[in-house]
């Protein structure tokens, strides 16, 4: 859609009134440097972090025959900023009284691949391993009966040197489910924040439990709920293990708020995960797409800047300015003109723009610009 300008003496602002929007950049979230007098750094002391946050970790024995085997993984990492030492690991397990096991016992730690104690050095710092991993085997005893068994890790962290994992057989599962299943902001203007409730929803048959949130790709988005708020400014954390797990009974759902903080006019993309007690998403994750200023209407003026130069006094010229939709969904233009501070010898024509736009669209007789 064009339209012409024409001058006399200087070009003054020119507004285009339409609804459109914008949004973000990226930015990374830095870790704190250690406290530093002179040469001497102090350092802190490692601490030990499991996942599942929850170190519950249920086995669903939904389909397992007698003899059928699952594994279960838990997994050590170190937050602290000196190296983590495991030092020893037990699985405690008896069968129930009058259970018998067969030949296998039910629950059996596997002998890990690596040598105890084993270093776990910090998190996303430059010496490795930075993770290690436990793995018990689940076989399924004739009898039917539950079975429960504990995992003892023993550390150097000083306020925790002893972690218990439990592990626990059920006749069901949870399932989660979330909806909508990808969080599309559309068009977010610079320096606004944009939020919508995900729900979190049980299709299983045990009680769901959400027991940490993540954001990745990008920590402009965020997430809110019960007692955490992750992401959304740079200085916020971007992940959450939940001292108290969010519980959501069979066919049941809760509610959180995701958003995103704009800070410019460009597409974001990022995930939010969800960790939980879901068999199968549950350890590594369940990812929620997130997207930002990626979809909606968007409006293209060109040029950005109109320059008549030198004219003769008295003189008519015009200069063509093109609008043209540049986002997925129908542009809407709602009003065209020049500022209240603009010299009465510039003027808009819109002899181009056709019937019933004579003097220009109105919010009440907008002009629809289709996509691209």
């Amino acid at each position: 859609m064009r339209f012409h300008t024409f001058p006399h003496l200087l070009a003054m602002g020119l507004f285009v009134a339409a609804f459109s929007m914008g949004s973000v950049g990226c930015s990374d979230d830095e870790g704190p440097d250690p406290d530093c007098v002179g040469a001497f750094c102090l350092l802190t002391p490692p601490k030990i972090e499991v996942q599942p946050a929850s170190r519950i970790i249920s086995v669903a024995e939904n389909g397992l025959e007698a003899g059928d085997t699952v594994q279960k993984t838990v997994r050590i990492l170190n937050t602290g900023e000196t190296v983590l030492k495991i030092l020893s690991a037990e699985l405690n397990y008896a069968p129930p009284a009058g259970a018998d096991d067969g030949g296998t016992p039910a629950f059996e730690l596997v002998a890990p691949a690596f040598s105890m104690p084993a270093d776990v050095f910090t998190n996303g710092g430059s010496e490795y391993p930075q993770a290690v991993e436990f793995t018990v085997t689940y076989t399924r005893p004739a009898d039917g009966e539950p079975r429960t068994a504990q995992l003892v890790l023993t550390s150097n962290d000083p306020v925790e040197k002893t972690v218990t994992v439990d592990f626990q057989t059920e006749s069901g599962a949870a399932q989660l489910t979330v909806q909508p299943d990808q969080v599309d902001f559309q068009l977010v203007p610079k320096d606004e924040k944009a939020t919508q409730v995900l729900k979190l929803i049980n299709t299983g048959s045990v009680t769901l439990a959400v027991s940490g949130f993540s954001i990745k790709d990008d920590v402009r988005f965020s997430a809110t709920g019960p007692g955490f708020d992750i992401g959304g400014l740079p200085d916020n954390a971007f992940f959450i293990d939940l001292s108290e797990a969010i519980a959501v009974a069979p066919g049941e759902s809760a509610e959180i708020e995701v958003g995103f903080q704009s800070d410019a006019p460009t597409p974001a993309e990022g995930r939010l995960v969800i960790y939980s007690n879901d068999p199968i998403t549950g350890l590594d994750g369940l990812s929620v797409p997130l997207v930002a200023n990626k979809s909606g209407p968007c409006i293209l003026v060109e040029p950005r800047e109109v320059k008549f130069g030198g004219k003769l006094i008295g003189s008519m010229h015009n200069v063509p300015v093109d609008i043209s939709s540049c986002g997925s969904q129908p542009l809407q233009i709602t009003g065209v003109g020049l500022r209240d501070d603009s010299s009465p010898d510039y003027g808009v024509d819109f002899a181009e723009w056709g019937e019933g736009y004579e003097n220009g669209p109105t919010p009440a007789n907008p002009l629809v610009v289709p996509v691209n």
